[in-house]
């Protein structure tokens, strides 16, 4: 049986290695380098911690490290892994069917192409991440190595896969590398074998623990329905500690994905609301923390009886500004419906980028339609409460809907008091008045001579559409045949446009209308 010899020191820093790669053949291998740095040849990759490196700082067990061209692996500490056979001789080759099949065991080179190959697998990476590597895996003596890599990271892999209990151990990928190392004639499916019993024998059953229950994962049709009402007539709040601030890029906070409530008058009664979207959820994703921070709002602002937070009041300068602004687009030929409010979004919040308006500025009139009283009202008081720093940050849909509530920018914009506000159907009373509008200019320039055509088509408009609300009273017929019967029946019934007869050449007598 295969006994492994002393670990190589790695301790004298007075060795220096031969020509030869061969570990037997030569001097201990100095792993912790203090000379000056120089940049390695491409073609040459190693397992040294290199202290002279630049990113030393950054240096890490198992990383490769792309300028000093290391990948400092566990066994630096004690030194590299040496195995003898029954002789008691150095293993030079790996046992077959072992992870470590044919690798040249005591070429430095070829056992460092190994973990470093397994790395970029085990993390999924390609291998033209690392310059020159591509080339030195081309290499024959480095064939067994690049097969021996993809082995472990197969192993390290399939463990994940297994790991599905949250107390199961998964190991490193290079600590699978110095177990193979330290044991030539270790398969993989002994290591899998080895790491499934040890993590059945440490598993606890999560049912036995009586503090923790676990959760059902919400779908997103479930996400939607409103939550669970604490009780009629009375008042919730959240648990005394809740943080309710808004999550911030990049800073993992996963306690903010649920919202703990209780009863004002009995806090023994609480509820649970959860994000759906948790499982899964990239920190450093801006749309993903948007989203969060949306839904969050929604749950802190009913608890105050609102859905959304308030409407930022505009003061007289950015009312102004914006009506500008309009102003602006409809100069160059827009109109209301055309008016493309994202630009004017952009441009309102880059005007008032590094603008402090002072506490006491004068606000603008942001009237409201009373459709009752049939008059205007302004909500807010004529001073700014609070000193404002940079713009208001609105969404485009925000900022139509708070021009809509100025009855300077309405006059401008050419919506009538009736029409109401913030309703949605401005725009369709504008189109329909701009359609009406453009018929009766036609109709004045319109021909005489179509006037019947005109009526013709009139009439026939209508056959069509009385017609079309027949068919569509009548059952539906589920016979194919009878089904095309009918339908050719239904298109030679319909009115057709009548045709004009074909111009004529004009002759001496006519006269052009």
């Amino acid at each position: 049986m295969n006994a492994p010899l002393p670990l190589e020191s790695s301790q004298d820093s007075t060795a220096t290695p031969k020509q030869s790669t061969d570990i037997s053949e030569t001097e201990p291998l100095v792993f912790w380098q203090n000379s000056p740095f120089e940049p390695p040849s491409i073609d040459r990759v190693s397992n040294d911690w290199n202290n002279s490196c630049p990113e030393r700082k950054n240096h890490s067990f198992g990383t490769f490290c792309h300028t000093c061209r290391g990948q400092p692996m566990e066994w630096l500490l004690e030194g590299r892994p040496i195995v003898a056979d029954d002789n008691g001789k150095p293993l030079k080759i790996g046992s077959e069917v072992s992870m470590v099949e044919g690798v040249h065991l005591q070429d430095r080179d070829a056992v460092a192409v190994l973990p470093i190959l397994a790395y970029l697998d085990a993390t999924s990476q390609q291998y033209t991440k690392i310059k020159g590597f591509v080339e030195i895996i081309k290499e024959e003596n480095y064939r067994e190595s690049v097969e021996a890599g993809q082995r472990i990271a197969d192993v390290y892999h399939e463990l994940r896969r297994q790991a599905l209990h949250q107390n199961d151990k998964l190991p490193k990928f290079f600590e699978i590398v110095h177990e193979a190392l330290l044991n030539p004639t270790l398969r993989a499916d002994q290591d899998m074998l080895e790491s499934r019993q040890a993590n059945l024998n440490g598993a606890e059953d999560p049912d036995a623990d009586l503090l923790m229950k676990s959760r059902h994962i919400l779908t997103p049709e479930k996400a939607k329905k409103p939550g669970p009402r604490l009780k009629e007539g009375g008042k919730s709040q959240f648990v005394e500690g809740t943080d309710l601030s808004d999550d911030v890029l990049g800073q993992p906070t996963p306690h903010k994905f649920f919202l703990l409530r209780q009863k004002m008058n009995g806090p023994s009664f609480q509820d649970l609301r959860e994000y759906p979207g948790w499982p899964g959820f990239k920190w450093d994703n801006e749309v993903s923390i948007r989203s969060l921070n949306r839904h969050r709002d929604q749950i802190i602002y009913r608890m105050d009886g609102t859905t959304c937070a308030p409407r930022v009041p505009y003061t007289e300068l950015e009312k102004d500004t914006l009506k500008k602004l309009i102003k602006e687009e409809l100069d160059a030929g827009k109109t209301r419906q055309s008016i493309k409010w994202d630009e004017i979004s952009v441009k309102l919040a880059k005007a008032f980028e590094g603008v402090e308006q002072g506490k006491g500025s004068r606000m603008a009139p942001s009237d409201d339609w009373d459709n009752e009283e049939k008059n205007w009202f302004s909500p807010q008081g004529d001073e700014l409460q609070e000193s404002r720093s940079g713009p208001v940050v609105q969404l485009a849909s925000a900022i139509e809907t708070h021009a809509g509530k100025c009855r300077d920018i309405r006059t401008l914009l050419g919506i009538k008091e009736e029409e109401g506000v913030g309703d949605g159907d401005e725009s369709m009373v504008a189109e329909q008045a701009s359609m009406t509008r453009m018929a009766k200019e036609n109709s004045n320039d319109a021909d005489p001579k179509n006037d019947e055509a005109g009526n013709a088509l009139t009439t026939s408009s209508k056959k069509v559409k009385k017609q079309q609300a027949e068919t569509k009273s009548k059952p539906r017929i589920k016979d194919p045949k009878s089904a095309k019967k009918e339908t050719e029946k239904t298109q030679d019934s319909l009115p057709r446009k009548p045709r004009q007869p074909p111009p004529t050449s004009p002759g001496a007598g006519d006269v052009a209308i």
